[in-house]
């Protein structure tokens, strides 16, 4: 599957998500191993799992709640694609619950962290360009409305 950029922009609807998006993915960029140690980040592998840790616990468990109890509910009956991929999204915040898991339960190494880093860009990659360009195209603009007021805590 190519990934590439779409060019849509991103309904308000879903901006919320998009922002923690780019916090997940400066986390990525943080545990992998093939990218230069950026100042005032973590650089160990025990700094890189407490940093994952405190990530996990402060924001991507809730990120991985919004989309799981109310996006996706709401947008995986608009077409047979959107479904599909909602299903996979979903077995994808499994894997990536586990890995960060083991991460926690076992001494981590950095091709494990690096591993981990990898799985949690490529997940937001395709959050980004493919499930929320669709759900724009499918979803009318009530849907929309509806799904922004219940991501921001409103209804």
């Amino acid at each position: 599957m190519s990934l590439k950029f779409t060019g849509m922009k991103r309904h308000e609807s879903l901006v919320s998500l998009s922002h923690d998006h780019h916090d997940g993915l400066i986390m990525a960029q943080t545990l992998r191993k093939d990218v230069p140690d950026y100042e005032g980040m973590p650089s160990t592998v025990q700094e890189k799992v407490q940093h994952l840790r405190s990530f996990y616990q402060d924001e991507l468990s809730v990120h991985f709640s919004l989309e799981e109890d109310i996006l996706f509910p709401a947008v995986q009956d608009l077409n047979d694609d959107i479904g599909q991929l909602v299903n996979e999204l979903i077995s994808e915040h499994q894997q990536i619950k586990g890995a960060i898991a083991s991460v926690f339960r076992q001494e981590a190494s950095e091709d494990t962290l690096h591993d981990l880093g990898m799985l949690l860009k490529n997940h937001i990659r395709k959050e980004e360009r493919h499930l929320f360009p669709q759900i724009q195209e499918a979803a009318s603009d009530d849907l929309l409305a509806e799904l922004g007021a219940k991501l921001k805590g409103e209804e």
